[in-house]
């Protein structure tokens, strides 16, 4: 992933976070270490190990903090060091310690690079940097321990030390591209949305452009001299090209609906008026189809309510047309 600023990548800004969480748990981890090193092992730098290693933690996580200010630099270095000191004790371990001496040696560093790949994520040069000084103590020690002296031995180590940081490699690598493709699906998520986006606000003025002249024509319409019939028909299509205006301005503007941020307007409005007038539209074709639409207001109900006209309107033109839709004979009651 591309760095914010040339600063810091947002891969190694998660990577950090999920070390820093852990913070606590590796010092613990660390402080039994130089515990049973210098009581076991006899290693009298064990104390001063533990303190520059919980030193350094520290330090890491204040550059982090200070990241926008200083930059990827000094965390990518204090991460190098870090590693590098933590993996320290396989020196005595391998040449101190006897015969569990190595094995234990090469299960500290194994154990740190496995978390250092379950760690780093996407974050490349934050892994490199970490994972390299333990690379080095898995080749440089056994060969240095075994010496010239014993050639077949140093040979041998190293080349396992080799397969064993291949194998790491290449799980490392096969984490890279599952978290590679999770990010290209969700850029191509990203970009089938904003083309989708860009349509709707292109769309909205061929869409918004024809409806208003419609309108414009239907209220032009209504100032001519009509009969009471050809008014109330001038009527219904206004009242029905608003609301359908209405329903093409939410949908089309995507950001409210999106944000979740569709508004109601409340108003006072006279319920019996409101009911036939929605009716009405759809009577017409009520009449058409051989049914008969009837509005009921039962007795008790309140004249005037406090309802948001449009968001009503449309679920009674919904309830109304499905019920025309899969009624086929006798009537509609409102």
């Amino acid at each position: 992933m591309e760095a914010i600023d040339d600063r810091l990548s947002l891969d190694a800004t998660a990577a950090l976070a999920m070390r820093r969480r852990s913070t606590a748990l590796r010092l613990l981890l660390m402080g039994l270490i130089a515990l049973l090193l210098g009581t076991v092992g006899h290693w009298t730098h064990a104390p001063i190990w533990w303190g520059l290693y919980a030193g350094l933690q520290l330090f890491l996580v204040r550059a982090e903090q200070r990241a926008p200010q200083w930059g990827a630099a000094p965390l990518y270095a204090a991460s190098f060091a870090s590693f590098a000191v933590a993996g320290a004790p396989a020196w005595h371990m391998w040449t101190q310690i006897g015969a569990m001496g190595p094995p234990a040696a090469v299960m500290f560093l194994c154990g740190m690079l496995a978390q250092l790949i379950a760690s780093s994520l996407g974050a490349r040069r934050l892994f490199l940097a970490s994972a390299a000084p333990l690379v080095g103590y898995l080749i440089i020690v056994p060969t240095l321990a075994f010496g010239p002296a014993r050639p077949v031995e140093a040979l041998s180590i190293l080349a396992c030390a080799l397969l064993l940081i291949t194998y790491l490699a290449v799980l490392w690598r096969g984490q890279q591209r599952v978290l590679e493709s999770v990010e290209h699906n969700r850029w191509q998520a990203e970009r089938a949305n904003r083309a989708k986006t860009e349509f709707l606000a292109t769309m909205s003025h061929e869409i918004r452009t024809p409806m208003n002249a419609v309108l414009g024509a239907a209220d032009l319409l209504g100032r001519t001299e009509l009969s009471e019939e050809q008014q109330g028909h001038v009527a219904m299509l206004t009242d029905a090209g608003t609301v359908l205006m209405q329903v093409l301005n939410d949908v089309l503007d995507l950001s409210k609906i999106e944000a979740g941020m569709l508004e109601i307007d409340r108003a006072v409005v006279d319920l019996p008026a409101f009911v036939q007038q929605c009716a009405s539209v759809w009577r017409p074709r009520a009449l058409d189809a051989g049914l008969e639409l009837r509005v009921e207001i039962p007795a008790g109900a309140p004249r005037f309510v406090v309802i948001d006209p449009v968001r009503t309107g449309q679920v009674l033109f919904n309830l109304v047309s499905n019920a025309l839709k899969f009624t086929a004979e006798g009537a509609i009651t409102l």
